[in-house]
């Protein structure tokens, strides 16, 4: 890489950083600040291992917080527990913003990965509502998109690393084992009963076994808790007329016209983003049955998916192989 091009990408950087401060700035004001003590609260029950179910499972955040509130309260006498969720914020948002700018760099140049990241932070704004603490959302997409990018590149090291600690965080992190299967199994679904195929099923029970014992040893650990809704209760909240038309409203401008080019970018894309694109069924499948559909801030989950989709529609992967993913020299 010339310098030229180093200088380039510390200014785009230093631009997601500055959308990071102004992104947070929102969330702080909207969400943080109104809801300041309920949010203590919460954070002191999983920290003690009494919250309710999800939430006593997703200690990634709470454990990361505290520490910094300990951190930063040798250097003053005020409240940390602020701050500190400040300091969170900025940096979740500037790890998934960034964290998708670099994925999508594996296909297109710098503009039209500058603009991927721009239109899910502008999206972001639809998410800073309807709820008091869900500090995990803030993270996942960077969880995603860096999983995305190390499988992609095959470095399995670093993504069952990415594994356990996305795990921590929210145990959607099994579509990142999903994805590892996709990533070698499509298209040719025959390829998985080969002999040749044996190595790749020993990976990816790896990956799984990885997934589990942090999904099962937290929940052994912290042992069984009530949840906060069951899955009746979601359900008469989501068929409610109101809540029906607040959640077209908010889906529709969660992405606006960019869904559009979701189904028209797909055939443009490349093939490993193609195989990705299986996990929207599957993770729009959890949401329909287990969460609140106005939550837009769930489909944040999706960025490092839907995004290269739509974008390839703009900008089509010209200079690839679109079945083999491979560059095409002549």
């Amino acid at each position: 890489m010339s310098n030229q091009s180093r200088l380039k990408t510390w200014i785009i950087l230093g631009i997601i950083l500055s959308i990071s401060f102004i992104l947070a700035d929102q969330y702080v004001r909207l969400i943080e600040i109104p809801t300041l003590e309920a949010r203590r609260d919460l954070q002191q029950s999983i920290l003690n291992g009494t919250a309710v179910s999800p939430y006593q499972f997703r200690v990634l955040v709470p454990w990361f917080t505290h520490g910094l509130e300990n951190f930063l309260g040798l250097f003053t006498q005020n409240d940390t527990f602020g701050l500190a969720y400040i300091v969170f914020d900025i940096l979740a948002i500037f790890s998934s913003l960034a964290a998708l700018y670099i994925y999508l760099q594996n296909w297109f140049p710098v503009e039209i990965s500058l603009i991927g990241s721009l239109i899910a932070a502008l999206s972001m704004l639809t998410c800073f509502r309807d709820h008091y603490f869900q500090p995990w959302s803030l993270l996942e997409p960077a969880i995603i998109a860096f999983g995305l990018h190390l499988l992609y590149h095959r470095k399995f090291t670093l993504f069952g690393m990415v594994i356990i600690l996305g795990s921590l965080n929210r145990e959607t992190t099994i579509f990142l084992v999903v994805a590892y299967f996709l990533s070698w199994a499509l298209p040719d679904i025959r390829k998985v009963f080969s002999r040749q195929s044996l190595r790749w099923w020993l990976m990816g029970l790896i990956f799984f076994c990885l997934w589990a014992v942090v999904f099962l040893g937290i929940r052994i650990l912290f042992g069984e808790t009530p949840r906060a809704i069951t899955v009746i209760e979601i359900w008469r909240i989501n068929i409610q007329s109101k809540n029906l038309l607040k959640s077209v409203k908010l889906i529709l401008l969660f992405l606006g016209v960019f869904w559009l080019l979701i189904p028209l970018g797909l055939h443009h894309a490349h093939v490993f983003i193609r195989k990705m694109a299986w996990l929207i069924p599957l993770y729009l499948g959890l949401i329909v049955f287990f969460s609140i559909w106005y939550e837009v801030r769930l489909l944040m989950t999706l960025y490092p998916i839907i995004i290269p989709i739509g974008l390839s529609y703009l900008h089509p992967c010209r200079n690839l192989n679109i079945e083999t993913g491979k560059r095409i020299t002549s």
